[in-house]
């Protein structure tokens, strides 16, 4: 397609959205803080609510169509499209508004946007019901198809779900079929839509005036739609493309190519959908932009000179309006964008069809630099992990020590085999941490937790092995997390349900995740045991008895998989739909395990550029 014939295309289409661009930036902010405000919060309640009809606390890939299906959740499902189409119907009357001003030649007031706008959304509601809802789901659906094709293109379907879609007969034909139907109606009903919005006529007019654009132009029309969106698409691509191709060179630069394809493999989904939304909101102004200027086309409209003279009273302005509106929006962001982000985490924890498992470093960076040692938590940091497990004993003082043994034999040149919980820490600290490792942490010390704390504070989120049964020890570990306000980045790890039922009860906050190596019998009342928020088990452990990941997620609890340090057991946890790893290799656990939902041939191309 030559440049003529782009103009062509394009040039009466960006005059309508230019005409008053400043009016078209205004609508879509409000209309985006009013999804991220409003509707978001209405589907996040609907969710919850659908989840807790359900009867189940966790959906992952094997249960989802078991809670799609059941009836609660498809009556709860229809009132939030009707919602979310209500939504679409507001953003959709506002712009035909603006772009029939701008065929007009308008200049309006904001004052008689809002005004006009809302006026005929009220209208449209009043006179057509819920009928209008319809074409404008319709069309949304349409012009997002080709975005969530691109998207989907990416991803790798669990085998689950394969399964369960393979029991439906015909699904391709079904697929294929109601795609081309979503095409035909598109076609349809855009114009009749457009013409109710403007005229208030009867539906009958509406189908009338498209029958009339459509005759003997359909063919035209559709191409035109389909090349123009394909074009916006392509861009898209491009620029998401460019976006991995930044982010990937920056971490080469910064951070060095070993943590390279893991870290895109985990930003590239975020990165898509941030650019998916910016792109949606061109799609939609411009594809409505299209749909009016071939309306006035084909039917002939023209500016109406009385019309003109009449819409002349609404032009006085609305500073006094607008500013306290867009004010009030940013105190309502404010005070909204903590809870906003924690209702995401917690969604994402509950419906896991799509997770990242987290991914922990065992012991620190267990396997560029000796455990438990200060450099071996910064290491982990630097290669973005999730989190850090530590080992935490005792000393005979009380003091909370960074050490996986009971003694100091294995990892330091210290002379005694004595247990630490016998010596004091200015004993301890006196021996080298880092030497058995290799030369190159020579120096590196034992060291306390609260030089842990000190020197990382929030930079990562911690999982506290406790290897002492010491309760003063405890009660230190407890000072230390509430002095630094890590309350919300630690989580206490322990083989002992009574000490993690300690630690309950000194912070009912304090996350706690029981360590599981074995078990024999019913374990339902530990899993059960509200004491405990997770469970961290023995990768063996998972090959073996995979039905317990289920049980314990059952119970909306999360499930660690530990030490997993080959490809075959962190494909194994995958498998089982763990939700994170504690491993001496995160990177090539993040690699594998987040690589899972990605089509193969897209992983091979990011390895081919990064690798």
């Amino acid at each position: 397609m030559d440049v003529i014939l782009l103009k062509k295309l394009f040039r009466p289409i960006t005059n309508l959205i230019l005409y008053d661009f400043k009016k078209l930036f205004f609508l879509e902010v409000i209309i985006k803080l009013m999804g991220l405000f409003i509707i978001f919060p209405l589907l996040k309640l609907g969710f919850y609510t659908a989840l807790e009809l359900s009867g189940l606390k966790y959906v992952s890939n094997t249960d989802l169509f078991i809670f799609i299906f059941k009836p609660t959740t498809i009556f709860i499902g229809i009132l939030l499209i009707i919602i979310f189409s209500l939504y679409l119907l507001l953003e959709y009357v506002f712009l035909v508004v603006l772009y029939d001003y701008a065929h007009l030649n308008i200049s309006m007031s904001y004052k008689t946007f809002i005004n006009v706008g809302f006026r005929k959304f009220v209208k449209v509601l009043q006179k057509y019901n819920l009928l209008i809802l319809l074409p404008i789901l319709l069309f949304f659906m349409t012009i997002e198809f080709t975005q969530i094709t691109l998207f989907s293109s990416t991803l790798r379907i669990s085998q689950e779900l394969i399964v369960e879609i393979q029991t439906l007969r015909y699904f391709n034909l079904v697929f294929y079929l109601t795609f081309v139907l979503l095409i035909i109606f598109f076609l349809e009903f855009i114009f009749a839509s457009h013409h109710l919005i403007l005229q208030h006529s009867s539906i009958k007019d509406g189908l009338n005036s498209s029958k009339k654009i459509l005759k003997h132009n359909r063919l035209k029309i559709l191409a035109r739609f389909i090349s123009s969106n394909l074009i916006i698409n392509i861009a898209m691509l491009f620029f998401y493309g460019l976006i991995i191709l930044i982010i990937g060179l920056f971490v080469l630069l910064y951070r060095g190519e070993n943590v390279v394809f893991g870290i895109i493999i985990t930003s590239m989904y975020t990165s898509y959908w941030i650019i998916g939304a910016i792109f949606s909101s061109i799609l939609i102004p411009f594809n409505i932009a299209l749909a009016a200027h071939t309306y006035y086309d084909k039917l002939e409209i023209k500016p109406n000179p009385i019309l003109l003279r009449k819409q002349e009273k609404y032009k006085n302005g609305l500073t006094w309006f607008i500013k306290p509106l867009i004010i009030g929006f940013l105190i309502i962001f404010v005070l909204n964008i903590f809870t906003i982000t924690t209702d995401i985490k917690t969604v994402n924890e509950q419906f896991q069809i799509f997770k990242q498992e987290e991914i922990i470093a065992h012991r620190g960076a267990s396997r560029d630099a000796p455990e438990n040692t200060l450099a071996s938590i910064e290491i982990a940091i630097q290669q973005d992990i999730d989190a850090v497990e530590i080992d935490i004993q005792g000393t005979k003082d009380h003091i909370p020590i960074l050490l996986h043994d009971k003694t100091l034999t294995r990892t330091t040149n210290a002379p005694t085999s004595l247990p630490v919980s016998r010596l004091d820490y200015n004993y301890i600290e006196n021996f080298d941490a880092g030497s058995w490792f290799s030369d190159e942490f020579i120096g590196q010390k034992v060291p306390k937790l609260e030089q842990v704390f000190d020197t990382f504070l929030d930079n990562t989120s911690y999982f506290l092995d406790i290897k002492t049964y010491d309760e003063q020890t405890e009660l230190e570990i407890f000072r230390l997390i509430e002095y630094y306000e890590l309350e919300n980045h630690v989580k206490v790890m322990s083989f002992d349900v009574d000490q993690l039922e300690r630690f309950k009860t000194m912070n009912p906050d304090i996350e706690t995740i029981l360590l599981i190596a074995t078990y024999y019998g019913n374990i339902n009342s530990v899993i059960q045991n509200e004491a405990i928020n997770h469970f961290a088990v023995r990768s063996t452990l998972i090959e073996n008895h995979s039905d317990l990941i289920t049980n314990i997620h059952t119970y909306g609890k999360k499930v660690y998989a530990w030490s997993v340090d080959n490809e075959a057991s962190i494909n194994i946890g995958v498998q089982a739909d763990v939700d994170g790893f504690i491993t001496k290799r995160p990177l090539i656990s993040r690699e594998i395990a987040h690589s899972k939902n990605s089509n193969p041939t897209f992983k091979e191309f990011l390895e081919s550029l990064f690798d």
